[in-house]
């Protein structure tokens, strides 16, 4: 398997969460260089670049991205060790793959609720409802989460681990919402704009705040980015002379409209948050790329 295959497997994964993509690219990138001294500085610089632009609204594939391209940086040698990527790749990994029992460790502690509102697909946000089931009688409310129906993905896995389970239309979320002790959504970036994740996040947020509901962010550390995603425009279809029909998959969300980020870290304040991503090393490779990471 080439570093560019690598990369158009991620751009044609459309089902998996923004988590399992990453722990998947980097378990195929460890195999990748397992019988290689080393990847040339440019192969690897390309493949960051097309890695990002397969997935340019996920702020963990831009970070291994930046990752890749900060190593390359450091260590000024035409071929960049095998060892010192398969360290990067394994310690970004590890932490990934504890971050969601870690979270859910943290969400059962902070979020004194026992119904839960939320919305499309998030392993970490699945992974945390169910520890909380575990430990107090819960009931859930999932939008449907159009265009794409996600979160009757979420809805059947956590009605399957014995929880009382509500599949709601995307129309009637912020209604339905009152009846709910807090929200809590996943993310596939969460930047000092706001937080990006699946269209309706934006109407749901403003609707606990209008309840005076808590919202909750759980996300891994790798969600994490200075970085302004912009690939959440509107795409549309004509289906006739004057008329055409627009949809959205993804929209960022202010930061102020949550009441606490989780993290495998801890828990943050948005307003701490911004303080903290300000310090975010980011590649100087960016600045000449014709991908413009901002």
């Amino acid at each position: 398997m080439t570093l560019s295959s690598l990369a158009e497997k991620v751009r044609v994964d459309t089902t998996s969460g923004a988590s399992e993509i990453l722990i998947s690219i980097l378990r195929d990138l460890n195999r990748h260089i397992r019988d290689v001294d080393g990847l040339g500085r440019h192969e690897l610089k390309e493949f960051a670049f097309s890695l990002h632009r397969a997935k340019p609204s996920m702020a963990p594939i831009f970070n291994l991205s930046n990752s890749i391209l900060c190593l390359i940086e450091d260590h000024p040698q035409e071929t960049i060790p095998s060892s010192l990527l398969r360290s990067l790749f394994t310690r970004i990994l590890k932490r990934e793959e504890a971050a969601n029992a870690s979270i859910a460790t943290v969400a059962n502690r902070m979020i004194d609720a026992s119904r839960i509102v939320t919305i499309s697909y998030s392993s970490t946000v699945v992974s945390a409802i169910k520890a909380m089931g575990e430990n107090r009688k819960l009931s859930v409310m999932v939008a449907e989460s159009e265009p794409g129906g996600e979160g009757r993905n979420t809805a059947d896995i956590i009605a399957s681990s014995g929880i009382e389970t509500e599949l709601i239309p995307d129309s009637i979320v912020a209604s339905r919402s009152r009846d709910a002790d807090a929200a809590i959504v996943g993310a596939d970036a969460v930047t000092p704009e706001g937080v990006v994740n699946k269209v309706g996040t934006y109407a749901l947020a403003l609707a606990t705040r209008n309840h005076r509901i808590p919202a909750y962010v759980l996300c891994s550390q790798s969600k994490l980015s200075p970085m302004a995603f912009t690939d959440v425009h509107m795409t549309g279809r004509r289906l006739g002379k004057n008329l055409c029909r627009m949809e959205q998959t993804f929209e960022s969300t202010p930061l102020d409209l949550f009441s606490r980020v989780l993290t495998d870290a801890g828990v943050v304040r948005p307003v701490n948050l911004r303080s903290e991503l300000k310090d975010y090393r980011k590649a100087l490779a960016w600045q000449v790329s014709p991908l413009s990471a901002k």
